[in-house]
């Protein structure tokens, strides 16, 4: 029977097979799940260190990420911070219950919506409203372009 592989030689072995990925607890066995994190997208993740040595990545990167719930709410909070959840995270395509901190108002959005910044039914009105308006000295000008009378 061989001797047990150090902390140290699980590190410099993952470095040769994977660089893109850094061991953040204490090698214990080859089986044993331990956090790792994606230097690339920052993505950490519990995974046996005999899976990385053997090909694996980070599943953010593979496209095999599933968010989880308190995933969802971090990711949120960080892209579109006047919305909080209220529902429970399913999926990025089922709607759930979301609030707007600016309207007080609670409407159901589809998660993926929500990240790319999507608000409630009152800031969409409001974002509208911006992009058509115009100032005065717009009007004016736009006026004397069609009627310079």
């Amino acid at each position: 029977m061989g001797t047990k592989k150090t902390h140290e030689q699980y590190v410099e072995e993952l470095k040769q097979v994977n660089p893109n990925v850094e061991v953040l607890e204490e090698y214990k066995n080859a089986l044993t799940n331990i956090l790792h994190r994606c230097k690339i997208d920052g993505y950490e993740w519990m995974v046996k260190p005999g899976n990385l040595l053997f090909g694996k990545g980070c599943p953010k990167c593979a496209g095999q990420y599933h968010r989880t719930h308190d995933d969802y709410i971090v990711e949120l909070k960080e892209k579109n911070p006047m919305v909080i959840v209220l529902g429970r995270y399913k999926d990025a395509k089922t709607p759930i219950k979301h609030k707007c901190l600016i309207h007080d108002i609670e409407w159901n959005i589809t998660p993926t919506g929500a990240l790319q910044g999507h608000g409630c039914p009152k800031c969409h009105k409001e974002k509208i409203s911006v992009a058509k308006s115009k100032t005065h000295k717009k009007y004016l000008d736009e006026l004397y372009e069609v009627h310079p009378n």
